[in-house]
């Protein structure tokens, strides 16, 4: 499976690429443009959204994804939690909300549920032992 990081900042990415490697391919992208561009050419499993990236909304993209690739899973991401930002994350289709810094646990939580919703087994993971 493949699997989108949207995201501007190298920190923020890389906890991202740590914790989500051994789910699948992982695919880059710094722009809602690079994006879409990945989107449009790779069957993506799910898509991690920063909402602030260099000056873009990011949740112009999950709308996007809602719209064309609606199989595609959208986590948005931000680290500037508000509720107004929840409500319109939630409005534009994102399937979760999550705030800076990523809780591990809670992100392997929804890799497994994008897993399943595409009827995928879902691959061992370092940080998770299987109950």
């Amino acid at each position: 499976p493949h699997i989108l990081i949207v995201e501007d900042e190298n920190g923020p990415r890389y906890a991202l690429t740590i914790i989500l490697r051994s789910f699948g391919t992982l695919h880059y992208a710094k722009t809602i443009q690079e994006a879409i561009a990945i989107l449009e050419t790779h069957t993506i499993l799910f898509a991690t959204i920063d909402i602030r990236l260099n000056g873009e909304n990011g949740l112009k993209l999950a709308e996007w994804i809602q719209r064309h690739t609606p199989t595609t899973i959208s986590i948005t991401v931000t680290g500037n939690p508000s509720i107004q930002s929840a409500q319109d994350a939630y409005r534009s289709g994102t399937t979760q909300y999550l705030t800076k810094p990523f809780n591990t646990t809670a992100l392997i939580q929804l890799a497994q549920y994008a897993y399943t919703q595409h009827h995928l087994p879902f691959p061992a993971h370092p940080f998770h032992s299987p109950n």
